[in-house]
């Protein structure tokens, strides 16, 4: 059975006169990135959860970001702000990456220009862009590129295994504005369904989602699903329609590296 779900991004409001231009944007032979290291690796079932609280605290928190998707009218004076979330997956100077779900930056079509921004865990902010040929509406998935100093955030790990039925995960994002919300839940599943997009309505994805128990809000889309060694598992993006359900929709890892491989990484032939 196909179930349908609604996409887990938020509106904030209107908005004139944003300060956030992103008028300069880089060659892509500036920020492309050719390939990076990623894992197998199956978590330890040792781990205790206090060490993994602790890990999340120091380790991951600061590779969660706010996603912010400024949609606009009349010459950039007038529009509408989304939000919605982000993880950063990779640096390479002077540039971080942040994976996120294609429609929290998806450009609506009553509105005739966008620009973003990344704001961290510390509320800086950081204009971005998104990385050229990245968007998949196929994945959901996309790419969005900011300068900052080396050292500033810790990007995740990629696991390259999907995870298994009832294997521990845990959710971080910004659900309802708040930010690095830590959510423990368990896999329960794969299933295709239906999504509600705005620009296209219901949409059926290629793939199978993640279903899990880690609860999801307005804002959580793009926030990252971990497993209990804390590489990154899968991206969040959907919620039920039933307010009953305590269920989160993820895109599976697998599903991730191969829109990587597709979309973002550059070969020099």
């Amino acid at each position: 059975m196909k179930k349908r779900l609604v996409m887990i991004m938020m509106m904030v409001g209107l908005f004139v006169l944003v300060a956030c231009t992103n008028e300069t944007v880089p060659s892509v032979d500036a920020y492309a990135i050719s390939v990076f290291d990623m894992t197998d690796e199956i978590p330890d079932e040792s781990l205790q959860l206090e060490d993994i609280i602790n890990l999340v605290t120091f380790e991951r928190m600061n590779a969660n970001v706010t996603v912010k998707t400024y949609q606009y009218l009349w010459f950039k004076t007038f529009g509408t702000l989304y939000f919605g979330s982000g993880v950063i997956f990779f640096y390479q100077s002077p540039y971080y990456y942040v994976l996120t779900n294609e429609h929290v930056i998806e450009l609506d079509p009553d509105y005739t220009a966008q620009t973003f921004e990344i704001e961290d865990y510390k509320n800086n902010v950081y204009e971005a862009f998104v990385y050229e040929g990245s968007r998949s509406l196929e994945h959901d998935l996309a790419v969005l590129v900011f300068e900052g100093a080396e050292g500033l955030f810790d990007p995740v790990t990629i696991r390259t295994i999907n995870p298994e039925m009832d294997e521990p995960v845990l959710s971080i994002g910004s659900p309802l504005g708040q930010k690095n919300a830590v959510l423990f839940g368990e896999v329960s599943g794969y299933e295709q369904i239906r999504v509600d997009l705005y620009e296209s309505g219901d949409a059926t994805l290629d793939f199978d989602s993640l279903v899990h128990t880690a609860k999801v809000s307005e804002g959580s889309s793009g926030g990252m699903l971990l497993d209990m060694n804390l590489n990154l598992i899968g991206l969040n993006y959907a919620r039920s329609l039933d307010p009953d359900e305590n269920i989160g929709y993820a895109i599976p890892v697998e599903v991730i590296v191969n829109y990587l491989e597709t979309y973002v990484f550059w070969s020099e032939s």
